[in-house]
């Protein structure tokens, strides 16, 4: 199943997720995120431009809300 960000969307961090540039905590697990852009959940360093894709790599990490 294929799921859409959009602006408004919440989401719940399933496994804390670290950037392979610099390892920086990005998503910590069980905090709540929102997306403040059609097709990006705002990170905890308040990027709210970083764009996700609905794929394996996005339901690994991230539940829909609402």
């Amino acid at each position: 199943m294929k799921v859409i960000i959009e602006q408004g969307d919440e989401f719940v961090c399933l496994k804390t997720l670290r950037m392979q540039k610099d390892n920086s905590i990005a998503y910590i697990k069980g905090y709540v995120y929102q997306s403040d852009h059609d097709g990006c959940i705002t990170n905890c360093e308040g990027d709210k431009h970083h764009q996700w894709d609905s794929g394996k790599l996005f339901r690994k990490h991230f539940l829909y809300l609402k």
